[in-house]
Formats: C-alpha cells, structure tokens, sequence
C-alpha cells in the first residue's frame, strides 16, 4: 500500500516550471477587490516576481483584463 497525500497544487497563475510557460509571455495571476463602481486590481507574475497594482471603473474591467491577459483570476 502506497501512501498518497497532496504535495503541491498547481493552478494556471501559479506555474513557475518553464517547460510548462510560453517563452516571452507574463503568466499573471490576478486578484479583483470589488467596492461600488471601484475595482482594485493586483497582478503578478510568480515566476519573474513582476507585481503591479491598480484602481478602475467597472465599466473599463473588460478592457484592462484584456490588457493584461490575466491566467488566473481570484474575485
């Protein structure tokens, strides 16, 4: 009998194996805090250690999100 237990979870924002990135492209993990009209974004790359933070409208999220291209998105 083999013992089984989690050893890492992997999800798309957080792979950081470079087998598994596309060269040359950010793979973001992003974080949205909603509040009213207001949304407060932050976004990083784990495996570059870029981070950038941000405030918008509700109405321009469709457009950032596309700017960004977020991988993975924690609301």
């Amino acid at each position: 009998i083999i013992q089984r237990r989690v050893s890492r979870i992997v999800t798309a924002g957080t792979v950081t194996e470079e087998g598994l990135l596309e060269s040359g492209k950010n793979n973001y993990a992003m974080a949205i805090e909603m509040h009213d009209q207001r949304l407060g974004l932050a976004w990083i790359d784990i495996s570059t250690g870029y981070f950038r933070v941000a405030e918008v409208n509700k109405d321009s999220l469709p457009s950032e999100l596309q700017r960004i291209s977020p991988a993975e998105i924690i609301v």
